[in-house]
């Protein structure tokens, strides 16, 4: 375990990084028990019983203690909700390199909440995070996403997670897709991102 939580208030445009509690990194070890801890933390401070496709819905992103290093394991991406699906705790995973290019940025863990004004993407590139304007690439499907953040940002290296018209459209079993291709398909998260704009 190396990286931050990065906590991104999108209702706000408000960014924050802290360090993963020693204690917690201890108890729940990494990826999934880290991101559930996550989403408990953050039904004490609102109600559990809230729409999933609401701002006080929550997506957390987070890896294992192996993605990222040369164990080649543990390459799988982490995923961590209220589904719209069926309108319960949900997670899903997406292979690809995703999860590792976040670490090797130094962040173990992405919690974003809120919901922004317009369509925006997430751009990390190590201490620099910016939410960017993605009203061109709204509508596009995923894949299509995927190639238009990395030509506008000039950089065939980046990765994503993107979703397409499906989750804007707030279809309720939409997928995340990473990597242009790698789908984390269960329970909806695609419409859970699309509700966040």
């Amino acid at each position: 375990m190396y990286g931050d939580i990065l906590r991104v208030d999108l209702s706000n445009e408000r960014v924050t990084r802290e360090p993963i509690p020693r204690d917690i990194a201890r108890k729940f070890i990494g990826g999934e028990g880290i991101n559930d801890w996550l989403l408990w933390e953050h039904f004490l401070k609102v109600d559990p019983k809230i729409d999933p496709l609401s701002p006080d819905n929550v997506l957390i992103i987070g890896l294992g203690p192996l993605g990222g290093t040369t164990f080649g394991q543990g390459s799988k991406t982490k995923f961590t909700f209220k589904g719209p699906a069926y309108n319960m705790f949900a997670d899903s995973v997406a292979g690809g390199v995703f999860g590792s290019m976040m670490r090797w940025a130094g962040y173990d863990h992405l919690v974003i909440t809120g919901r922004a004004r317009r369509p925006v993407y997430l751009y990390i590139n190590n201490d620099r995070v910016e939410l960017r304007d993605a009203g061109r690439i709204w509508g596009k499907g995923a894949k299509e996403a995927n190639h238009a953040i990395k030509a506008e940002v000039g950089d065939e290296e980046l990765d994503t997670a993107c979703i397409g018209p499906a989750g804007e459209n707030l279809v309720t079993f939409a997928s995340i897709t990473t990597s242009g291709w790698r789908s984390a398909g269960r329970c909806g998260g695609g419409a859970g991102m699309g509700s966040k704009n």
